[in-house]
């Protein structure tokens, strides 16, 4: 939901396809499985002898094999453009062997142009989920007393934010100055996301749908010092 939302965000910026956006962010990580990683990779280890077990995979075999909705076919009957930014919203895939063993050889009948990139609504739902995953695990960490507000000194972007925050303990609850941090951190990677993508839009002269595809670098990106935070974020997290 998290995700989705910040996806829309930048759906309606850049006037794109705010219901594509959304069922990408809301179903992109369907099959995930419990206890997260470790989860997976107990699966992927018990699935050896069947292709091993991958959670992009699972997601599309929950929408086109699992979920059964219909008298006259398996799925649910999802738009080849939601078919196409759930396999590739983490961006083109050059080794489909991977997919050939768990899904089957031509389980999308040459309908998925593997090494494109994917849409631009694809690249904003998965951009989008890096933003929330740092956000929610983020609050989650402070409101559990794993980490304290101190700890986050060393980071940049937030280190920024918090000092600015810090300030009003006197005044607020713990709990209100982490929701205004965490909103505040949002609203920095949004706005450097839409920066950065303005900037990747006109530098890689992106005019059509066919451009988008046809592109080899990422449209929807962070720029580099916000990239580098990202990273910061993710392995302190971690």
């Amino acid at each position: 939901l998290e995700v989705s939302q910040i996806a829309r965000t930048l759906a309606k910026i850049f006037r794109l396809n705010e219901d594509l956006c959304e069922t990408l962010s809301l179903a992109h990580d369907l099959g995930h499985t419990p206890f997260g990683h470790a989860g997976e990779e107990a699966l992927n280890e018990c699935m050896k002898k069947k292709g091993g077990f991958d959670h992009n995979i699972q997601t599309i075999r929950i929408v086109t094999l699992l979920e059964n909705r219909y008298y006259n076919f398996q799925g649910l009957n999802l738009s080849i453009e939601t078919i196409d930014g759930l396999v590739k919203h983490n961006g083109p895939i050059y080794d489909i062997r991977n997919l050939n063993n768990i899904l089957g050889k031509n389980f999308f009948k040459k309908k998925i142009n593997f090494e494109k990139s994917p849409s631009l609504e694809a690249q904003v739902a998965s951009i989008s989920d890096d933003i929330a995953y740092n956000s929610h695990d983020l609050e989650d960490g402070l409101k559990s007393n794993l980490f304290k507000l101190s700890d986050l000194k060393n980071i940049p972007v937030l280190n920024k934010i918090v000092l600015k925050h810090k300030k009003k303990q006197k005044r607020y609850s713990i709990d209100i100055i982490i929701r205004q941090i965490i909103r505040e951190t949002i609203n920095e990677m949004v706005s450097d996301v839409i920066e950065t993508t303005k900037k990747n839009l006109k530098k890689n002269k992106i005019s059509s749908l066919n451009d988008v595809y046809n592109a080899k670098k990422q449209i929807v990106t962070f720029s580099y010092k916000m990239k580098k935070f990202d990273n910061q974020i993710k392995s302190f997290l971690k």
